[in-house]
């Protein structure tokens, strides 16, 4: 899933279409860098340390954690 599909996140409806959108490309068999839930949380974590986020967190930095997980080395 592209990165301008995390910009198109801008409430709690478009969040959850966001989310439902990441379990079905991992279904279909995206190559995600992190697709056990050990390294999808290990590498959420890690972005949410390293990264600079707002605070408070915006639907989009949910999005961005989700994306994250899915993809930060």
């Amino acid at each position: 899933m592209s990165e301008s599909a995390v910009d198109r996140v801008v409430d709690r409806e478009s969040f959850a279409a966001y989310a439902d959108a990441l379990r079905v490309e991992l279904e279909a068999g995206a190559e995600w860098e992190n697709s056990t839930l050990e390294r999808f949380l290990d590498a959420l974590a890690a972005f949410a340390r390293d990264a600079t986020l707002p605070d408070p967190p915006t639907w989009r930095t949910l999005a961005e954690l989700l994306r994250a997980g899915a993809y930060y080395e």
